[in-house]
């Protein structure tokens, strides 16, 4: 998923900023390609090099072969960008032996392509048209003259004046040597006496302006082209799904450079500015909010048979989820729903084997919505996994285990981050993933919104230019020693000091430090266990990770240490957060 994140970045010339996007819960997430329901191997298509081309004109005339010179060559192709390009700009015929004073009417334009291979190999041929597909030749074998175009031009009936840019790449399974001749002719002849164009014995001349151009000899390359395997979603669909995901907020830094960060950590940051002294306290309506009665968390539907039958026994759909709020007045509902599948996946009994089955519920393959998996790293398994082609065998002692769910730290249960909205029973340790998509990052902010105590706060305030150009969409107000979010009233989301516990082993765990509107911060070196085991940063500008190498308890009891950052203004320290970890005996 990063790969693909950075390029949309280049694609479109645009940067995100994010600590988020540098955390394992997004970096270890993949999406799965399948687009088809039987997998095909598609290869990368191999431009043709044409590197020479006739630069003789051969004519045909009406009253036998001759062949004439022209002081231009086949300009229509590009050696360089190996591109033809047509119009219906011709060239006028040659003289002698054109002796008719009729009008040229009729005109045609014939393109031809050979492709001419030293074996039997199976191939295709795909011409494009500025860049977009035009015509598709598949499964061909051994020498092939293709038409590619053949059409009128000109004031004839049905004439096609458009201009086009053709270019032809060819693919195989295999690797294959061929070489190419494209020829483009253009046939000409005059109206005669009669001045119809369509009349056969009207006209007494006619020629054939014939262009080559020949390709060296190329070899196919049967690498893989991963892009014809990614799902039907648009960039738009994809970076929305991101977004309700993991409730991220996307806020502008300059034109092209953009900030990206989980909602809770956005407000977190945010400056805090008293305007108590402006506001108009005659003015002032307090209400309470206008809140759905249900808020619905969804991912697409699958049909995966381990899913069907989920839902079958739960009447719910696999990890999703749905707040209720029994103090509601209102009955409307909010829906956020991914554009991605939640597959469920299945451990094999007795064994280190995880895998999911794209299989419906008559266990056949079907093509899944895009779907998100973890990388969880190379696992061992006993017995070993054989794949067979059905004559020859492979065994494999380990694989890539992927999953919807990832370790953050260590093999602590307590930590799976897991692509679930809800708490759901883990595939691998048949115990309870927790921290789901909503417990991790909507869970605080819709239910401190969802408390008895949330109030909205209509205000009249007055503020100044330099407040006006200062305060932000995550600027939290204080009036009379309470905070607010803007437009919304509710406690101070306090900055809640965060604890991880693991057990014995030597784990390194990951935490996401986040600047919060302070000019830099530091980590202080840990005084007790954690000595060590994570580097003095010196001053960081931005929001950063911190890796933390926890050494195995071999003590025998259990123990504790903290992770402390500094938050400086200036010279002067204003915050320090505590992170305790806490590792099992």
């Amino acid at each position: 998923m990063s790969k693909i994140l950075e390029y949309i970045q280049d694609c479109y010339g645009i940067t995100f900023e994010s600590v988020f996007l540098s955390s394992l819960t997004f970096t270890k997430l993949y999406l799965y390609l399948k687009n088809k329901e039987t997998f095909t191997v598609q290869t990368t298509p191999l431009l043709i090099d044409f590197t020479s081309k006739d630069s003789t004109i051969r004519f045909e005339s009406f009253f036998g072969d001759f062949l004439g010179t022209r002081a231009t060559s086949f300009t229509e192709m590009n050696l360089t960008t190996n591109t033809l390009n047509t119009s219906p700009v011709y060239e006028n015929p040659l003289t002698p032996p054109w002796t008719g004073a009729g009008l040229i009417n009729i005109k045609q334009r014939i393109i031809y392509l050979k492709i001419t291979p030293t074996s039997g190999t199976i191939y295709k041929v795909d011409v494009f048209n500025n860049g977009l597909l035009y015509a598709s030749f598949p499964n061909l074998s051994g020498t092939q003259d293709l038409l590619i175009y053949k059409n009128f031009f000109g004031i004839t009936s049905g004439s096609d004046n458009a201009t086009y840019g053709f270019t032809f790449k060819v693919q195989s399974e295999t690797p294959i040597t061929f070489t190419s001749e494209l020829t483009y002719s253009i046939y000409l002849r005059d109206t005669g006496i009669s001045g119809n164009p369509l009349d056969p014995t009207g006209g007494t001349n006619s020629q054939y302006l014939i262009y080559k151009a020949n390709g060296t000899s190329q070899t196919t390359i049967s690498d893989i082209e991963i892009k014809n395997f990614l799902p039907d979603i648009t960039v738009e669909q994809f970076f929305t799904g991101l977004i309700k995901m993991f409730n991220l907020v996307v806020y502008p830094i300059s034109e092209t450079v953009f900030g990206l960060k989980p909602l809770e950590q956005y407000y977190e940051e945010g400056e805090i500015i008293d305007i108590s002294d402006l506001v108009n306290k005659e003015n002032t309506d307090i209400t309470k909010p206008k809140l759905f009665k249900k808020i619905d968390f969804k991912h697409e539907k699958s049909i995966n048979v381990l899913n069907n039958a989920f839902f079958t026994l739960n009447n719910l759909e696999y990890g999703n989820l749905f707040f209720d709020n029994t103090n509601s007045t209102y009955s409307e509902a909010y829906e956020i729903k991914t554009p991605f599948e939640d597959v469920m996946y299945e451990r094999t009994t007795g064994t280190n084997f995880l895998t999911a089955s794209f299989l419906d519920k008559d266990l056949k393959p079907y093509v899944p919505k895009p779907v998100l998996m973890y990388n969880n790293g190379l696992e061992a398994v006993s017995p070993n996994i054989k794949i067979t082609d059905g004559s020859t065998t492979n065994s494999m002692a380990n694989y890539l285990r992927f999953n919807n769910e990832v370790f953050l730290a260590g093999s602590a249960t307590s930590y799976y981050q897991t692509l679930n909205f809800g708490a759901e029973i883990s595939s691998w340790n048949l115990v309870t993933a927790m921290d789901g998509l909503y417990s991790k990052f909507y869970s605080a902010y819709i239910e401190n919104l969802y408390s008895l105590k949330t109030r909205v706060i209509n205000i009249k305030t007055i503020l100044t230019p330099f407040l006006l150009t200062r305060i932000k969409l995550n600027t939290r107000l204080v009036i009379q020693n309470k905070r607010y979010i803007i437009n919304t009233m509710t406690p101070e989301l306090n900055s809640r000091e965060t604890t991880l516990e693991l057990d014995n082993t030597a784990q390194e765990i990951e935490l996401q430090i986040y600047i919060r509107g302070y000019d830099r911060w530091v980590t202080k070196v840990a005084v007790g266990y954690l000595f060590g085991t994570y580097p003095a940063s010196g001053n960081k500008y931005k929001d950063d990770l911190v890796t933390v190498s926890v050494p195995a308890n071999a003590t025998g009891i259990a123990r504790q240490d903290y992770v402390l950052i500094e938050f400086y203004k200036g010279s002067t320290i204003m915050d320090v957060k505590s992170i305790m970890i806490a590792q099992n005996a």
